[in-house]
């Protein structure tokens, strides 16, 4: 009789409502206890029927409160397990409650529970290898899933993971990438990538190895994947995105050069114009870093000797670096058109778009280049929309924000035309902002001669 309903209950489509209700009469634990029975169909029964209540993530998250996961990981991980079925289904309910540990309901222990040691850990990804795609699949998406919970990252699972992960698991994971069929299975691998530390060069170059970073290009580079509404491609693009951020990291000159070698920031700037928001922001944060080393790698121009001084230059300045640059070999966001997406992004109300696109264009106002960076982002109407965070930003915005706007309103033009309309957020921004916005936002007030330099916010 258990078998038959608990094989009714694996079949049977139930609405959110009566799968949490099934869950609060406490069917969990007469399933869990038909899984540890010899009897395989009591076995396919249960199984069944945990993914189909797992699938509820507020089900899941209190399934792993009920110690489903040891059983599960028994099921998946024991080498006496080979019926194909049994595992799959384990699998998908793996996946399942790694899933549900995106609600804010976890706790540590519930994330902990899932790695809850290095053997697990080493056995799980050793079925990504050796395992058909139904079930590596899954597991794929797990550790995605996992990678992904910030608290993760307070306790150290995430490099634990890491640790693991060596060069053989990496090359798989950029064989998903590359070879797979299913988009979900590749977006979670890129997911695990991108969310690995950044500070592992080893890590890096194994997945340079493996031609992780030319696999990254080309799905970006897919036509099949723009201005998209299909939320699984939506995910491929936004973890490849985040992927490539690891490329691009602004200490490893080298590393930059290689990946814009590969025409990645033509790519990440035609994300930036037609991504979700998320995609957005990981395309800016890209663009940030390699803009951090632009000025550096900008070529000066030599000035000419004698008559020929007199004579007009056949070489074109950069307008903000005022040496020669190129998309190469500077990453210049002049350069590659990127000034107007990068504006045209701080409209952006999710993701963390605006934040990471206003962090970009502050690479361009640096004191050296001050002059030049802020003429090009009014160029691109962009003064405006900075002002705008000033009232409706995050606080990361109008922190950022402010800063921006402390160097643009150094210049009196910029303090005539924009200033009337800056003034009432500046000052409830010294009211109510974050100390470091708060003195700023003084400072800008200073400038436009609304408060005295003596005054106590500086």
């Amino acid at each position: 009789m258990k078998i038959v309903m608990a094989s009714k209950l694996s079949e049977i489509g139930l609405t959110d409502q009566n799968n949490a209700a099934l869950l609060k009469e406490g069917v969990v634990f007469p399933l869990l206890e038909m899984i540890s029975n010899a009897n395989l169909e009591s076995k396919l029964a249960a199984i069944g029927a945990l993914q189909n209540l797992s699938s509820l993530p507020e089900n899941a998250l209190q399934m792993i409160k009920d110690g489903v996961v040891r059983p599960i990981l028994d099921l998946l991980c024991t080498p006496q397990s080979t019926v194909l079925a049994l595992r799959e289904k384990a699998a998908n309910t793996y996946a399942n409650l790694a899933i549900s540990t995106a609600l804010p309901e976890r706790t540590n222990d519930t994330i902990a529970a899932l790695l809850e040691s290095d053997e697990i850990i080493y056995q799980l990804l050793s079925l990504i290898n050796l395992t058909p795609p139904s079930i590596h699949g899954s597991i794929v998406r797990a550790f995605h899933a996992i990678c992904c919970v910030p608290t993760a990252v307070e306790d150290g699972d995430k490099s634990k993971l890491a640790e693991h992960l060596g060069e053989k698991y990496m090359k798989c994971l950029a064989k998903l990438i590359s070879t797979s069929s299913n988009e979900e299975e590749k977006a979670a691998a890129a997911g695990i990538i991108g969310n690995l530390p950044l500070n592992s060069k080893e890590i890096t170059e194994w997945l340079l190895e493996a031609g992780t970073l030319s696999m990254i290009v080309n799905i970006l580079s897919s036509r099949s994947l723009q201005t998209t509404g299909d939320f699984v491609k939506n995910q491929l693009v936004e973890n490849t995105a985040g992927a490539l951020c690891r490329f691009t990291v602004p200490t490893d000159p080298d590393l930059q050069l290689k990946a814009a070698g590969a025409d990645v920031i033509p790519i990440l700037v035609r994300v930036l114009q037609s991504g979700t928001p998320l995609a957005k922001c990981r395309a800016a944060i890209s663009l940030e870093q390699f803009s951090q080393n632009s000025g550096n790698l900008s070529t000066p121009v030599r000035k000419k000797q004698g008559f020929l001084c007199f004579s007009p230059s056949s070489v074109r300045r950069c307008r903000v670096h005022r040496g020669v640059c190129s998309v190469r070999t500077s990453f210049c966001l002049v350069e590659a058109e990127a000034i107007s997406p990068l504006v045209q992004a701080l409209e952006e109300q999710e993701g963390g778009a605006s934040e990471a696109a206003l962090k970009a264009l502050s690479t361009l106002v640096n004191d050296e280049y001050l002059e030049n960076g802020v003429r090009e982002i009014e160029l691109a109407d962009g003064i405006k929309p900075i002002v705008r965070l000033l009232t409706v930003g995050s606080t990361g915005e109008q922190e950022k924000a402010v800063w921006i706007l402390e160097r643009v309103f150094r210049n009196e033009s910029y303090k005539l035309k924009y200033g009337n309309a800056a003034q009432m957020p500046l000052v409830d921004i010294t009211q109510k902002g974050t100390n470091a916005s708060k003195r700023l936002a003084a400072k800008i007030l200073g400038h436009l001669n609304l408060l005295h330099e003596q005054s106590s916010y500086f």
